[in-house]
């Protein structure tokens, strides 16, 4: 739970209106579920810090060097997906109408996709179960399915 003053939270909402993002990774190879951040990215490295400190669970802050000789920029991203939508709900009030519905968006997608990654665990749970009773009493997976509903239902055959 985020343990922060109003102060702190409205300076964050404020910040990352102009200068923030919000989005989802994609899976890569490495990892096999997306991610939700939020980042900044801006010239100024003692907001960049205090940020940083307010934000917590992030990254270190990634320095990039200008080649047309622009100021140099500064990034730090809130990791760990909890953190992030956390911190998405709580600033969510404050922000003006574009973020929010992007708020809305990511969060809506990060729900589905935990429904949706229960119901796999739920929907293998059971194919489990069936496949053992079918193996153990010698019966094919429809005849297990039958057996199990009836076990559901109260009636034990």
């Amino acid at each position: 739970m985020i343990t922060k003053s109003r102060e702190e939270i409205a300076y964050i909402a404020g910040l990352l209106e102009g200068e923030g993002s919000f989005y989802v990774t994609k899976p890569h190879l490495s990892q096999h579920s997306s991610a939700v951040l939020i980042s900044i990215i801006m010239t100024d490295l003692d907001v960049i810090e205090k940020a940083a400190l307010i934000l917590g669970g992030g990254s270190k802050i990634n320095k990039y060097e200008s080649k047309k000789g622009n100021k140099t920029a500064y990034k730090f991203v809130v990791t760990g997906s909890n953190l992030a939508i956390e911190w998405m709900n709580l600033i969510y009030p404050l922000m003006g109408n574009r973020r929010q519905q992007k708020i809305r968006e990511i969060i809506d997608y990060w729900n589905n996709r935990l429904d949706k990654s229960e119901r796999m665990r739920q929907f293998n749970a059971e194919n489990h179960a069936i496949r053992i009773v079918a193996k153990s009493k010698g019966i094919s997976i429809e005849e297990a399915k039958v057996f199990l509903s009836n076990i559901e239902k109260g009636i034990i055959q």
